[in-house]
Order: structure tokens, then sequence, then C-alpha cells
């Protein structure tokens, strides 16, 4: 091969290799930003995610009654009724027209053959909704069918396991009654309240349960799935819509699995 030959097949090997170098470049760089680019809108989409959640955390959850614990709403001048979050349960409410902190409750779910004992519905001053800290009524039904209602209050001891025995709480509760209606398979509760200043109905953290079992007028403890432990919300009782922290942080445990 001639000086020049060799020369010339140089250059096109050093041209093939520049040309295949600058190939490879463009095709890494090309990777790195589709790379760049998916982590950027992953990260995007998980932050739009996110902020959904907070902003429907704070959304209204108004969800009308069904059309039976709206008749029997009516029945006790109750106009304001709305599904609750979890349990099945469904709650209505009449503010006093002569005094806001008056104010008419009914809570009811329906059994679908369960054996259900007890309901309960309870405020709690705190500054969030929970169970511990409420002033709560609960309504039992008994083996033999004959019903009662008491007052409770559910503190640390209460969530440890410990007896809950009826007693006197901060709230005035008169008019408490369980019901059982057969025709529709519905335990419900009504009672009249009048809270205190520490009270605001704009604003009021109140707290729902269901229970299976009961020893006279000792409710025993209730079940402990999510259903259960993420029944409360903090409630505006002058229009209806409410805040559900349990179900925000529910779906934010979704989405840190997932």
């Amino acid at each position: 091969m001639s000086l020049d030959n060799c020369t010339s097949h140089v250059k096109r090997f050093e041209t093939t290799l520049w040309n295949s170098s600058s190939s490879y470049r463009e095709t890494y760089i090309e990777v790195r930003v589709t790379k760049m680019a998916s982590t950027a809108v992953t990260t995007f989409i998980v932050f739009i995610a996110v902020l959904f959640l907070l902003v429907n955390s704070s959304a209204a959850h108004y969800i009308p009654c069904s059309e039976s614990i709206i008749k029997i709403a009516q029945e006790k001048n109750i106009s304001h009724c709305k599904k609750l979050t979890t349990l099945g349960a469904e709650f209505g409410w009449e503010v006093s027209k002569h005094n806001e902190s008056q104010v008419d409750i009914l809570i009811g779910t329906r059994l679908n053959n369960a054996e259900m004992v007890w309901l309960a519905w309870g405020v709690n001053p705190e500054d969030k909704p929970q169970m511990v800290g409420t002033r709560a009524i609960i309504g039992i039904r008994q083996l033999n069918g004959s019903v009662g209602a008491n007052t409770y209050n559910i503190t640390g001891d209460t969530k440890l396991g410990c007896k809950l025995q009826p007693s006197e709480i901060d709230v005035n509760v008169t008019r408490m009654k369980l019901d059982y209606v057969t025709s529709l398979d519905y335990l419900t509760l009504h009672a009249t309240i009048l809270l205190p200043s520490m009270y605001n109905i704009s604003r009021l953290n109140h707290v729902w349960q269901v229970g299976y079992d009961a020893q006279g007028a000792e409710p025993s403890m209730h079940p402990t799935a999510l259903q259960n432990v993420d029944s409360t919300e903090t409630i505006d009782l002058k229009n209806g819509l409410a805040q559900h922290v349990g179900e925000l942080e529910g779906r934010l445990r979704k989405v840190r699995i997932s």
C-alpha cells in the first residue's frame, strides 16, 4: 500500500471514528435529556397530586342523606342531613333559630343484618377532631331488644381499653333516644344539645362510632379498622361543609405506598 493510500485510509478511519463518536455523544445526550424530562414530569405529577389532596381536604363533603334517613329527620323537625364519610353513617342537625348553641342532632346507620349493639356521636373541644377528649352520647341496644342512651367522657384510658362508664359531660344533653327502625333496618340516635361557649358551630369537631358488644351501660371497644379510626371531621353547622382529616391522611398513605 502506497503512503498516499495509507494516509487516505487513516483519514477515512478517523472520519468514521469521529462520526461514530458524535453519534454516540448525541445519543447519550438525548438519553440524558429524556431521563431528565421524565424525572421532571414525574416530579410535577406528584406535586400536582399532593396539591390536589391538600385542596380537596378543605373542600366540602356534603352528600345529602338517603331518603330513609331524611324522612326520619323530617319527623323530628331536622332539615339538614348529610352522609358521613365512614361506617355508612348519616348525620342530621337543626340549629335553633333563637339560640345557635342549641342543636338537635340525629345520627343513623343501616345495620345490614349486622349485630350492631351501640351507636355513638360526640363533640370534641380540642384543636382537631379525635376520639380522645370527646364528649359523647352513646345509645346501646341490648340483646333483649331494650334500648337506652347515656353521656360519656372518652379519655386516654378508654383508648387503652379501660371500661367506659356513663358520666356527666360539659355539654347539656336532653331528649336522648336510641331507636331501631325495623322497617328500614336502621339504628338512629337523637338528642338535643346545648353547647358551652368553648364550642364553635362554624368549626365543630365531631366524631361518630359503632360497636358490636356491651355489658349493660358499658360499651365494649369498637373495631380498629380504618373506617372506625377515621370517623371524625370538622363541620360548619351553618352550611354543612366539612373537613375530613382522616380522609386526607388515608389518601396520602396511598400516595406514599404507590
